[in-house]
C-alpha cells in the first residue's frame, strides 16, 4: 500500500467504511484511528467523495447502493438513509473527523420521500451544531484562563508578561535574565514557568461574529438585575446588530478591525437612514450598542485597538416632541 493511497483516504473522510462489518457512528463520537492493521484495504469500497458542503437539493427514489446528495445532510446507502454532514471550517480544528456520517437506520422503501429520515437528520444536525457550539466555548475560555494565568505567573516570578515574538525582537539582555531566572529557581522543567517567563501564550483572539458571546460572558455581573424579558430584549438587540457588523465587513478577526471597517458601517446605517427612512437616533443606537461591546472587551481583553467608533455618530438625530392638544379639546375635557 503506497503512502501516496494512505494520504489520498485519510483527506476522503472515508475511514468510517466497512471493516469486519459496518461500524456504527454517532454525530458525538469522537474520531475513530485509522486501524494499523491495513490488511482489511484489500476489500475497501471506493464510493464518492464528498463535496466541501452538503448543499445539493437532488432527490430520488430510485434505490440506490452508492452515495447520492440529499436534503437535510441525507444520503442513500446500502438501501438505508444516512445522516452525512462535513464538519465547517471554523469547527475543524476541534473536531477533526472530517465528515460526520451517521445511519438512521430507516429503510428507503419504507421512506422513499425520506419523510421520516429527515426528522432524525435533523436531531442529529442539532445535536451536532450544539456540540461544536460547545467545543467552541469551551476553547474561547480555556484560551483566555491559559493567558490569564501566564500573565498572572510571570508577574509571581517577576516579569512583565511579553509575548515571545516581541520578547524576541528586544534587547537580548531581557531574555538572558529571564533564562537566568528559570535557572536559578529550578523552573527549566515547569511547562507553565516556562510559558509565562518567555512569553509562549499568545493573546487569545476571536472573530467578530463572537463579539456578543465574549461580551456576554465578560459582563455577566452588568445584567443580574435585568427581568427575563428585559435580558431577552438586551441579548437579542446586540447579537442583531453583531449580524448587521459582520454583513458589512465580512467575518475577520477583531484584532484585524480598523477605522474603516467603523466608517463602513457607519455609512451601511447612513444610506438606511436617507433610503429606507429609518430614524437617525435608532441607527445610532445601534452603532452604540457595537462600539460599546467592542470598547469593553477591548479593555478587558487587551486588544490594543484603537477607538473604532470615536465621532461617527449620524447627525440629525432629533427627540420628537409631543404634538399639543388643540385649545378647543382641552377646554371640552370635564377636568376636577
Amino acid at each position: 500500500m503506497s503512502e501516496r493511497l494512505l494520504e489520498t483516504l485519510r483527506k476522503s473522510g472515508d475511514f468510517q467504511a466497512e471493516y469486519e462489518g459496518s461500524i456504527p457512528l454517532h454525530p458525538l463520537h469522537p474520531p475513530i484511528t485509522f486501524p494499523s492493521d491495513l490488511r482489511y484495504l484489500l476489500k475497501f469500497r471506493t464510493e464518492p467523495v464528498f463535496l466541501t458542503e452538503i448543499t445539493s437539493n437532488i432527490s430520488s427514489n430510485k434505490t440506490s447502493n452508492t452515495l447520492t446528495l440529499m436534503p437535510d445532510f441525507l444520503t442513500r446507502r446500502n438501501g438505508t438513509w444516512h445522516f452525512a454532514r462535513r464538519v465547517p471550517t471554523e469547527f475543524a480544528h476541534l473536531d477533526r473527523r472530517g465528515v460526520v456520517k451517521h445511519s438512521t437506520k430507516i429503510r428507503i422503501a419504507s421512506d422513499r420521500a425520506a419523510v421520516r429520515a429527515s426528522r432524525v437528520a435533523e436531531k442529529f444536525n442539532s445535536s451536532l451544531e450544539q456540540h461544536w457550539r460547545m467545543l467552541a466555548d469551551s476553547d474561547s475560555k480555556e484560551g483566555v484562563d491559559s493567558y490569564n494565568e501566564a500573565r498572572r505567573r510571570a508577574r509571581q516570578l517577576g516579569f512583565d508578561y511579553i509575548e515571545n515574538a516581541q520578547l524576541v525582537a528586544g534587547p537580548a539582555a531581557e531574555r538572558l535574565e529571564r533564562l537566568e531566572t528559570l535557572v536559578a529557581k529550578d523552573l527549566v522543567n515547569d511547562e507553565g514557568a516556562r510559558e509565562a517567563v518567555l512569553g509562549l501564550k499568545k493573546k487569545p483572539v476571536f472573530k467578530i461574529s463572537k463579539i456578543f458571546e465574549e461580551y456576554e460572558a465578560e459582563t455577566k455581573d452588568q445584567v443580574l438585575d435585568l427581568s427575563p424579558d428585559q435580558l431577552r430584549i438586551w441579548r437579542n438587540a446586540r447579537k442583531r446588530v453583531v449580524k448587521s457588523f459582520v454583513g458589512v465587513v465580512s467575518d475577520k478577526f477583531i484584532t484585524e478591525l480598523t477605522i474603516d471597517d467603523a466608517i463602513d458601517f457607519r455609512n451601511f446605517w447612513r444610506d438606511r437612514v436617507v433610503q429606507e427612512g429609518i430614524a437617525a437616533k435608532s441607527a445610532n443606537r445601534e452603532i452604540g450598542q457595537l462600539s460599546g461591546m467592542i470598547k469593553e472587551l477591548n479593555i478587558l481583553r487587551r486588544l490594543g485597538l484603537p477607538d473604532l467608533f470615536r465621532g461617527l455618530r449620524l447627525k440629525g438625530e432629533v427627540d420628537k416632541e409631543p404634538t399639543p392638544y388643540e385649545n378647543k379639546f382641552i377646554q371640552n375635557q370635564p377636568f376636577g
